[in-house]
């Protein structure tokens, strides 16, 4: 059984402008407004940085990200409260 994909995007609030080309969704935890490429892959749950807090701090996650991504994540963990 494999585990279910978690697509990590960024909220509009924290990128006004996409760094791809991408469209607008809703964060299936929290419901705001994220960026999602045009290549993501369509099977992956959508989530925003800000929900993955708890997912990303778990040791036993297994991470596919660029080094630039994980670093606005933290980034963005820091500024706001969870």
């Amino acid at each position: 059984m494999s585990e279910p994909r978690i697509l990590l995007c960024y909220r509009k609030d924290d990128m006004p402008v996409p760094s791809a080309r991408s469209f607008t969704d809703a964060c299936s935890k929290c419901g705001a407004a994220i960026w999602v490429a045009y290549s993501s892959p369509s099977d992956a749950k959508r989530i925003c940085l800000l929900c993955a807090g708890p997912i990303l701090k778990d040791p036993n996650t297994k991470l596919e990200v660029t080094e630039s991504i994980a670093a606005d994540a933290v980034a963005i963990m820091k500024r706001k409260p969870q």
